[in-house]
């Protein structure tokens, strides 16, 4: 077996790291090992100083990512503007009590449906001011996006649909930006 990672997002932490790393059995690893070395499927010495800058603060990042994405859900979920909040932090989220047993945090990626559908969506991604529109996830800003424009191009209607993907979703992976700004800029971007 082998275990594939993006460093380039909660381990780089900045948004500026483009590198992956594979677990797996010492043997499978000198194999792989070698074949990297002689066709040059190594990360640049930047990216590997890089990935090492950013785990040296990857606990704090994490912990402050997970209160964020927690006070985040809990204002959207009584929000009268949402339908609904998908974080398996929330009470009401249906595997809370199996997320709650599996980790020590939810996780700084959270989505939620605005009742207002598509222009809604699009709307709060245009006012929101801290968090910057982009399909990534794991750094230190925050960023904001909708999946029904991410993924719509490239799936049809029906995927979409299945998959519960829906024209008002908004999906927010927090940074670590103080709570109270993050509350403040959205509460004035959902107006």
């Amino acid at each position: 077996d082998i275990v594939m990672h993006s460093t380039t997002k909660y381990i780089g932490g900045h948004h500026d790291l483009l590198g992956g790393s594979l677990t797996a059995s010492r043997e499978l690893c000198e194999r792989i090992w070698d074949m990297s070395m002689n066709i040059g499927a190594i990360p640049a010495p930047f990216n590997s100083w890089l990935a090492l800058r950013g785990i040296r603060t990857l606990g704090l990042r994490v912990r402050q990512q997970n209160a964020n994405a927690q006070a985040i859900s809990e204002f959207m979920e009584n929000h009268i503007a949402v339908g609904q909040v998908f974080y398996p932090g929330l009470k009401s989220h249906l595997q809370h009590q199996l997320a709650k047993s599996q980790m020590s945090g939810f996780g700084g990626v959270l989505t939620f449906d605005l009742k207002g559908g598509y222009d809604a969506g699009r709307k709060f991604i245009e006012r929101v001011k801290l968090a910057h529109n982009a399909p990534s996830l794991g750094g230190v800003h925050s960023v904001v996006a909708q999946p029904a424009v991410m993924f719509g191009g490239r799936l049809t209607s029906e995927l979409v649909e299945e998959q519960g993907i829906t024209p008002g979703m908004v999906r927010i992976a927090v940074g670590i930006e103080d709570t109270t700004d993050l509350l403040n800029d959205i509460e004035q971007a959902i107006k």
